[in-house]
């Protein structure tokens, strides 16, 4: 149930997280989740426009994670 903390660069945001735990009182909205079962996601939104967004996911003792997603207009 590591803590893991989502940020983005680029043309996005991150609209919401959430990790399948209906008993979990953190708001959707937070960048940041406990993992529930080893799993947690976060639902990134471009802004609009063509560009790049870098989504980058950290948690304590464990190697980051990013992926990069190409948006088109």
């Amino acid at each position: 149930n590591n803590l893991i903390r989502f940020t983005v660069e680029g043309d996005g945001f991150i609209a919401g997280t959430d990790n399948g735990d209906q008993n979990d009182p953190v708001s959707l909205k937070k960048p940041e989740r406990h993992a529930f079962y080893g799993k947690a996601m976060a639902v990134v939104q471009n802004t609009g426009k063509a560009g790049s967004i870098r989504l980058k996911a950290t948690a304590e003792g464990l190697p980051d994670a990013m992926v990069e997603i190409r948006v088109e207009k």
